[in-house]
């Protein structure tokens, strides 16, 4: 029975990486699994000098390889000796502002135009803002959310918190905070789901809310750097009132 991928393993060293939030180099390959599909894979730098433990690596994260072992040797060869001539990746420590507002960093890609010889990309590790992605087009929120806010003072403060977050850098001004607050259900939650879809979230559920640990909590704000940060439901904050006055102030 014929193997469903080539017989010749197909890897290829596609970057060199620096990782600044982790610290240390990373070698971004690409290579054909066991099931025909290509893949990528992150791994340290220096792993692609000691063969032995390459291989491992790549056996484990499914890569296929030749019965015929002068085949995989020089393929795994190969990536070794391409590794001084290859792009070079950054990923940036968080999101937000780099290059002297040359260049915004987003959870998925990167606004501005890179002129560097090493190309800027977004963090490898976002737990805390997996949410945050494009959806839909422009012409759709302007007709179906910024059109239908417009009767809303408080949804229109929201839009222009979301779009005036990211120019406090260019003035030096510091952060500050907003809360909206009232009765249950008169649309706080709509209000703050308004603000953030500017650039993040579409579902209410996705928004962050104070149902957090406060070890978890404290890693958020990282994550929306030069960003407005929405959180919801400032009612589930338990303890007494100068403990919620506390925990807000932090």
């Amino acid at each position: 029975m014929k193997s469903k991928v080539s017989q010749l393993p197909e890897i290829k060293l596609i970057a060199i990486a620096e990782d600044k939030a982790g610290g240390g180099f990373l070698a971004a390959l690409q290579f054909r699994d066991i099931d025909g599909k290509m893949r990528k894979w992150m791994m340290p730098k220096a792993e692609l000098l000691r063969k032995a433990e390459l291989r491992r690596t790549l056996e484990n994260a499914g890569c296929h390889f030749s019965d015929d072992e002068v085949k995989n040797y020089f393929a795994l060869n190969r990536i070794s000796k391409s590794a001084r001539d290859i792009p070079r990746w950054r990923f940036a420590a968080s999101m937000g502002w780099y290059n002297n507002h040359r260049l915004f960093v987003l959870p998925r890609s990167v606004i501005g135009k890179q002129s560097s010889e090493i190309i800027l990309k977004p963090p490898r590790l976002q737990a805390a803002n997996h949410q945050v992605r494009r959806r839909g087009n422009l012409s759709t929120w302007k007709k179906e959310v910024a059109e239908r806010a417009r009767l809303s003072s408080r949804m229109v403060c929201g839009i222009c918190a979301g779009f005036g977050a990211v120019t406090l850098d260019f003035v030096g001004l510091p952060s500050f905070m907003i809360n909206v607050c009232g009765s249950p259900k008169t649309g706080k939650s709509t209000a703050l789901l308004v603000a953030s879809s500017v650039y993040a979230y579409a579902r209410e559920k996705d928004l962050p809310n104070f149902r957090t640990t406060d070890a978890a909590f404290g890693e958020i704000p990282a994550a929306f750097n030069h960003m407005m940060l929405p959180v919801n439901e400032l009612g589930l904050l338990t303890g007494s009132r100068a403990n919620r006055y506390d925990r807000l102030r932090d």
